[in-house]
């Protein structure tokens, strides 16, 4: 799918740190419509995960086409955003993440004009997402979750080396990430993103020097293991006022859908949720053919 967009704007905006040189990065790709603000997981940066084009077009593609201001943000210490020090242990928390998505809202409005942004978090972004949310809700219109966090009774494949947990950053290898993703596909859909280029563009993309996106920091790492996979979560969905939107893939193996409906079960209160399973979708959704659907849940609950 090719379409005519503009041009990815790129924008470098202060951070809360009050250090000199310490930004954080967004892309913006102009459309007609309300401003939407995606967010990244713990591994791929944003500006890789929504800004590379896959057959013609990215996800911040196809959602300004679609109607919306689309951006995306590299939280701290991921992608070409600023690098906290990496002598003190892990890095970049949901704490510090809810705290960029402020400052990267704030230039939003101030941008747009617009009193408030629809919010899309993916994986470890929609923990952010949904804790923003809690803390922020007259900054939203609406929110949607993909691919989200919940407590787990299962091992986390970033965990394998426990000594990520005192590391403030990880090395991230595009060969072993790709492998991750593929390896999880249905046969059929591996072998057509093979022989269609969707896999080498996301490795090339990773691989990339100027996407920063040779490695990532622990923090949220160390939240699967002292929150996720203990009981405790890191935010609270019965505080959660906005309307909201649940989306995962049914081939989901990181964040499956019987993980999802956990946090399904604790939203059970909320006056406007709704929640898409999408056949075939694993936890890389976002750049699958499958974010075709992600699409149109974000034109049919967001505009």
């Amino acid at each position: 799918m090719s379409l005519r967009s503009a041009d990815p704007e790129r924008h470098d905006v202060p951070a809360a740190t009050g250090s000199a040189g310490d930004t954080l990065h967004l892309v913006r790709v102009r459309g007609e419509g309300p401003p939407l603000l995606f967010l990244h997981g713990s591994t791929v940066p944003a500006s890789v995960a929504f800004a590379t084009r896959f057959d013609g077009a990215s996800m911040l593609d196809l959602a300004a086409a679609a109607g919306f201001d689309a951006w995306c943000l590299d939280f701290r210490g991921f992608g070409r955003s600023f690098r906290p020090p990496r002598d003190g242990g892990p890095v970049t928390f949901t704490t510090d993440a809810v705290e960029d998505v402020r400052r990267a809202i704030d230039h939003l409005r101030r941008v747009t004009g617009a009193p408030r942004v629809r919010l899309v978090g993916w994986s470890w972004g929609a923990t952010v997402a949904g804790r923003y949310a809690v803390e922020n809700a007259t900054d939203l219109d609406r929110l949607v979750l993909v691919a989200p966090q919940w407590l787990r009774d299962t091992p986390s494949p970033l965990l394998r080396d426990p000594s990520v947990l005192e590391r403030a950053y990880r090395a991230v290898r595009p060969d072993a990430l790709v492998e991750r993703w593929t390896a999880t596909l249905p046969p059929p859909t591996r072998a057509a993103l093979v022989a269609d280029g969707w896999v080498e563009t996301f490795r090339a993309a990773l691989a990339d020097p100027a996407s920063g996106a040779h490695e990532s920091p622990n923090g949220p790492l160390v939240e699967i293991a002292r929150n996720w996979s203990s009981g405790l979560p890191v935010w609270d969905p019965a505080h959660l006022a906005t309307p909201v939107t649940v989306v995962v893939g049914d081939a989901d193996v990181e964040t499956p859908p019987r993980t999802v409906r956990g946090l399904l079960a604790a939203l059970a209160g909320h006056p406007d949720l709704r929640y898409v399973e999408v056949a075939g979708a694993t936890h890389f959704l976002p750049v699958e053919p499958a974010r075709r659907v992600l699409l149109a849940t974000l034109v049919d609950r967001l505009r």
